[in-house]
């Protein structure tokens, strides 16, 4: 299986990429769910010294749409 990558440097093109990725096969699921997205925005973020509230909040719903139109995952989100 082939492990999803997601480089972005701006909110706007990590939006973008995770649209791309709601095409995927679905044998390219997205297997490692939504702590790996949490954390990718964390670590890509605090590089880039970008990491706030609503990049996490946007980063979120785009993992949730992907999952949820491919039903590929079941998220469970803590308010």
């Amino acid at each position: 299986m082939s492990k999803l990558q997601i480089v972005a440097s701006k909110e706007e093109e990590f939006v973008d990429q995770c649209r791309r990725l709601s095409t995927m096969k679905r044998s390219m699921a997205l297997s490692y769910g939504i702590v790996t997205w949490q954390l990718w925005v964390i670590q890509q973020g605090t590089a880039l010294g970008i990491v706030d509230k609503q990049l996490v909040r946007s980063t979120i719903q785009c993992a949730m749409h992907c999952c949820l139109r491919n039903a590929l995952c079941t998220l469970q989100l803590e308010s």
